[in-house]
C-alpha cells in the first residue's frame, strides 16, 4: 500500500474544503475551476490530488498564497496552516503571542472572546418590537 504524502493530503484537504464552500453557496467545483484557482492544469492537479506528483516551488507558493496557508504546512514542515509566508504577520504574531500566553492570560481572553460572541450574536439578533410600543 502507497504511503499518502503530507502534500497529498493537505491539497485534497484544501480541494475538498472549497468544493464545500461553493457546494454551500449553491455552486458546483469540477477540478477544472479548482486547477485555475491554483494556477495549474488540470492535469497537474490530477497528480497532486493522487500522488504522483508535486508542484515546484512556484507552484507551491502559489497555492499557499490563493488558500492562505503557509508552503511550510503544504509540505508538512508545520502543523498550522497559517503562517506569515502568508502575507498576514499580524495575525501570525498574534496566534505566536496566544500560543506562548500564560493560563491567567489565556483565561482573560478566553472571557474576552466570548463577550465578543455574545456581541456578535446580540447584533445578529432580529430586533423585538416593545408589545407597549406595538399596542400603541
Amino acid at each position: 500500500m502507497k504511503a499518502i504524502s503530507v502534500f497529498q493530503e493537505r491539497i485534497n484537504e484544501l480541494f475538498r474544503r472549497h468544493a464545500y464552500n461553493m457546494a454551500a453557496e449553491g455552486e458546483k467545483m469540477t477540478r477544472q475551476d479548482y486547477a485555475n484557482r491554483v494556477g495549474t492544469t488540470v492535469n497537474a492537479l490530477r497528480g497532486w490530488l493522487a500522488g504522483t506528483g508535486q508542484p515546484d516551488a512556484d507552484g507551491l507558493a502559489r497555492i499557499a498564497s490563493v488558500e492562505k496557508v503557509s508552503v511550510d504546512w503544504l509540505v508538512g514542515k508545520s502543523p498550522e496552516p497559517e503562517g506569515e509566508a502568508v502575507g498576514d504577520p499580524q495575525r501570525a504574531r498574534l496566534i505566536k503571542s496566544i500560543k506562548e500566553a500564560d493560563l491567567q492570560t489565556l483565561a482573560q481572553l478566553e472571557q474576552f472572546y466570548n463577550y465578543l460572541e455574545y456581541q456578535k450574536n446580540q447584533s445578529e439578533q432580529p430586533a423585538v418590537p416593545d408589545s407597549k410600543a406595538a399596542s400603541r
